[in-house]
């Protein structure tokens, strides 16, 4: 120290008690003031102090040395019987195999002093762990993969049971049994599939039925129809006109003629069920020319429909029946009848209104036409209102149908409610 006052001074003993032995370490050095030594500062650390030093923050196996390999303190026996580090472990930093085990081995140097910290670690520990974990790994890899398969080959399974299941439901639809439904109940694509084929399967039902029941009914107002027009008493009655007319005016009887056979030709044509509105207007005149003819001016009538609803598509046959109820029950306690047809448009509606100045109709027959009217199916004689009434519901919706306004004695006023298409 007196020599190099300005260096830590470093040396390392060994100390003997009984049959134990043990290190020093001794750190020396000078105090200078005004560049004359005036003292020395001596510490002496027991090698277990420096061994519960370093123990605290390493796992690994911690050794000082002096630059002479001479051992201060280690926590395993890395020193021979001279107490100097081993010479298998006297070598630059990195790994090492001693004895088929590996080390690895950090040397680090003290600053400003001549001792060396060597960490050595076993890589045992860290081999076993990785092989140990290299194996869970895979372990649980096969774990998963062997789920998977089962959960996949589950799955598959189940969406081929659901494509054939829908594969032969569709194939019962083509040989006409609706009544097959698919029981499918999960939330994927096949579920929303089977939801859309059922309710497609109630809707095709519903609409075969709503077809069967139009059908039913427009055959059965064409019948009614074909029945009036070739009634006897019709007939008959302008067949009889028309002999008449030959001797008074045969410009009339010509017309007369002229219309009749529009009627019949009109009526007799069942290929057509929907018409332009001018054309059951057409034909609606033609009938009541024939009736003029016969009732005189005890009948008078106005058509007065707006341009622009000539041209919508009705059902057709739709005005005959009411224009029919008006003469069967408007002469009735009435010298004369007339009878007003007009048309009324409102944005996506047409309605096409008939009046008459008849003897109108009773509060308690009026209550009786209405729950006809809201019947699903009529069992009563009065067919002639219910089937316009029903034709139209079924054909365009519930909002579309016939309205019936009269007080008795004031007349009666129809109003029928179509789509304006």
């Amino acid at each position: 120290m007196k020599l190099r006052p300005n260096e830590v001074i470093t040396m390392i003993n060994r100390g003997h008690q009984e049959k134990y032995s043990y290190g020093i370490l001794t750190l020396g050095k000078a105090i200078k003031y005004e560049d004359e030594i005036v003292g020395y500062i001596i510490f002496d650390l027991l090698d277990e102090d420096i061994f519960n030093l370093i123990t605290g923050f390493t796992t690994s196996d911690v050794i000082i040395t002096d630059k002479h390999n001479i051992v201060a303190a280690t926590n395993n026996k890395y020193s021979d019987q001279l107490y100097r580090l081993k010479s298998d472990f006297r070598q630059q930093s990195g790994y090492i195999n001693l004895e088929n085990k590996d080390y690895y081995i950090e040397i680090t140097s003290i600053k400003d002093t001549t001792l060396f910290v060597y960490t050595i670690t076993s890589l045992d520990f860290f081999n076993r762990a990785f092989f140990i974990g290299g194996i869970f790994l895979i372990i649980l890899f096969l774990v998963i993969f062997s789920f998977m398969l089962l959960w996949s080959k589950k799955i598959a399974h189940n969406k081929t049971v659901s494509i054939y299941e829908i594969v032969n439901a569709i194939e019962s639809v083509q040989d006409g049994d609706l009544d097959t439904k698919l029981n499918i109940n999960s939330e994927d694509e096949f579920g929303i599939i089977a939801n859309a084929y059922n309710n497609m399967l109630i809707d095709i039902k519903n609409l075969i039925e709503s077809n069967k029941e139009e059908v039913a009914l427009r055959m059965q107002s064409e019948i009614k129809q074909l029945e009036a027009q070739f009634n006897p008493h019709f007939l008959f009655n302008t067949l009889e006109t028309i002999r008449i007319m030959i001797k008074l005016d045969k410009n009339i009887a010509g017309n007369i003629i002229i219309n009749l056979s529009s009627i019949l030709r009109y009526g007799i044509n069942n290929e057509i069920h929907s018409v332009k509105l001018k054309d059951d207007i057409e034909y609606i005149n033609n009938y009541l020319e024939i009736l003029k003819y016969r009732f005189g001016n005890k009948l008078q009538f106005n058509i007065e429909i707006e341009e622009e609803a000539l041209d919508c598509v009705v059902p057709k046959l739709i005005l005959q029946p009411i224009i029919e109820n008006s003469i069967k029950y408007g002469f009735e306690k009435k010298a004369m009848l007339n009878i007003k047809i007009t048309s009324e448009i409102e944005e996506s509606k047409i309605s096409i209104l008939i009046r008459d100045n008849g003897i109108g109709i009773s509060k308690e027959r009026m209550n009786y036409l209405n729950n006809i009217l809201n019947k699903k199916n009529n069992d009563t004689d009065s067919i002639g209102l219910y089937n316009v009434h029903k034709r139209i519901k079924l054909i365009y919706g519930e909002e579309y149908g016939i309205n019936i306004q009269s007080n008795e004695g004031e007349g009666t006023l129809v109003k029928i409610i179509l789509p304006n298409i």
